[in-house]
């Protein structure tokens, strides 16, 4: 039996040193596989946290740029789309959130699983360090390009709504200058005066262009259709009122060009009653005929200037032989010496 005994220790000794080292085997196969592990995420942790990082101070640089232009920037357009483009960095970072999480959850479970080593391949604090200062920097941007995004809308909406007061205000300007304008044609279209419609040419092209380019450029720079949701109603009216400017300033050129058109056409017929006008007005002057074509042309010029000194409407049919001169002789005579018509030409006798 103590054979036996013996036999059976010695046995049984074996298979517990056997055990121990398939054991000793065993945990050793599990930490080198736990180390692999703790080395595989410790490789995916970095990526991860490397490409999150890099996409957070990319677009931690990109918000002072956009930021810096809407404020710099009387291009509407130019800040509705950089508005835009806040809008849409805050929908990204918003659905980054889960890749940061990801990150976290890579750092966490690195953390626990380099714990479980005696021999701690990863720095636990380290991790921690880096999963925290991610998340600072993450809630950050977030909160920054939030309040970036309001301001940029705040922005937005002041200059739409002064650009568009200016642009009305210009507007009225114009058009009530070119209603005005048109009023005074029209009165030509009764009784034309060539000194008023030059008048009205020059102050087309000194004023009227003016004031017109400044109404066409303060609609054009509102944009009639915006990208942004900055919570800003876009002007429906703008084009058309554009366009109907450009009618009302084409009616008023054409207007223009029509009253010179008919003046020119009545001409002839004007200067062949000025003719007969001066020819009657000379020969009440009792200046004989054979020097009435010398003393025509200078006559109607004593015509114009006395109708004016004196306030008198001549007309072909007020004038004949009847009527008292003497009115008009005195200052008829400064104006006939200038033009070299001798006194006892023209003096009643």
């Amino acid at each position: 039996p103590r054979r036996t005994v013996e036999a059976q220790y010695e046995s049984l000794k074996n298979e517990i040193d056997s055990l121990k080292s398939s054991l000793t085997v065993a945990e050793k196969t599990v930490t080198e596989k736990l180390i692999l592990s703790v080395q595989a995420k410790k490789q995916q942790f970095d990526k991860e946290f490397l490409h999150c990082s890099n996409w957070i101070s990319g677009k931690s640089e990109s918000l002072p740029r956009i930021q810096l232009t809407i404020s710099d920037s009387e291009d509407l357009s130019l800040i509705d789309q950089q508005v835009k483009c806040l809008a849409d960095l805050c929908c990204e970072i918003d659905q980054w959130q889960s890749t940061v999480e990801n990150v976290k959850q890579l750092g966490r479970d690195l953390t626990e699983q380099s714990g479980q080593l005696d021999a701690r391949p990863v720095s636990q604090q380290n991790v921690q360090e880096l999963v925290t200062s991610l998340a600072i920097r993450y809630d950050y941007l977030k909160a920054d390009a939030a309040q970036n995004l309001a301001t940029g809308k705040r922005y937005f909406s002041q200059k739409y709504v002064t650009a568009c007061r200016d642009f009305e205000r210009r507007r009225r300007h114009i058009c009530e200058w070119i209603e005005g304008t048109l009023s005074k044609i029209g009165d030509l279209s009764y009784q034309f005066e060539d000194r008023r419609l030059d008048a009205i040419e020059n102050s087309m092209a000194e004023d009227g262009e003016r004031w017109l380019n400044s109404a066409l450029k303060a609609g054009t720079r509102i944009p009639a259709r915006l990208q942004s949701t900055s919570g800003v109603e876009p002007h429906p009216e703008i084009q058309r009122q554009l366009e109907e400017l450009m009618d009302h300033w084409d009616v008023l050129n054409s207007a223009v060009n029509q009253v010179r058109a008919n003046a020119q056409a009545e001409q002839p017929s004007q200067q062949s009653d000025d003719t007969a006008m001066s020819r009657k007005f000379l020969q009440c002057a009792h200046v004989p005929d054979r020097e009435l074509p010398r003393h025509s042309e200078d006559a109607i010029k004593c015509l114009l200037v006395c109708e004016v000194l004196v306030g008198l409407k001549w007309t072909c049919n007020d004038i004949n032989d009847e009527i008292d001169l003497s009115m008009v002789q005195g200052r008829a005579a400064i104006l006939f010496t200038r033009v070299g018509i001798p006194q006892h030409r023209w003096r009643r006798r």
